[in-house]
């Protein structure tokens, strides 16, 4: 089977179906914003993983409930004028990740478009991260939701799409969350 999906991803980065990424990759968490405590740190580095280097983004932190809502995630922000104009048009997202000891490892990925949506209320999928790292796909804009729970209800505009994030989704249990991601691709 791995053989099986490493010829079908041969086969796909060969016929260009996906965009060349550059991400600038941060965090935020609800201190600033919220007056909450909790935290989330971001460690950069370079690793082999299956024979190929890859720059690995590890978060480490921990939500509280300091905020009703204790919430703390990554930002990916396209950091190219080509991955700027691949991300209003993708099909979908992909990505390798991993947990690494979350006491709650569900994420929301969620497709930021800020210029329709004034509030938190992002179109979002909710995503277990595995034990064992696997790539994940997410299509753009099939598997995306507003949440039910926050925020207007606004029709989704990928023409206004500007980053990617991941944000826990405990909200406000308390709990430690370190997870990674690597390799994120936008496919054409």
């Amino acid at each position: 089977m791995k053989k099986l999906a490493l010829t079908v991803l041969v086969l796909l980065l060969g016929t260009g179906l996906f965009a060349q990424t550059k991400f600038n990759v941060s965090t935020f968490d609800d201190r600033e914003s919220q007056g909450g405590t909790s935290e989330i740190k971001l460690t950069e580095a370079q690793e082999n993983i299956d024979g190929k280097t890859v720059t690995t983004y590890t978060f480490d932190g921990r939500v509280t409930n300091k905020y009703q809502y204790g919430f703390a995630g990554a930002i990916f922000i396209p950091a190219d004028d080509a991955t700027v104009a691949a991300f209003k048009t993708a099909k979908a997202v992909t990505f390798w990740a991993q947990d690494l000891g979350s006491a709650f490892p569900r994420f929301g990925l969620s497709v930021c478009t800020p210029a329709d949506i004034t509030d938190s209320a992002y179109y979002q999928k909710e995503l277990p991260f595995p034990k064992k790292a696997r790539q994940i796909t997410v299509k753009i804009p099939q598997d995306l939701r507003q949440p039910q729970y926050w925020g207007e209800k606004k029709p989704f505009n990928q023409a206004n799409a500007t980053q990617l994030q991941f944000q826990s989704t405990n909200n406000g249990s308390p709990g430690n969350i370190k997870f990674k991601i690597w390799d994120v691709q936008l496919v054409k």
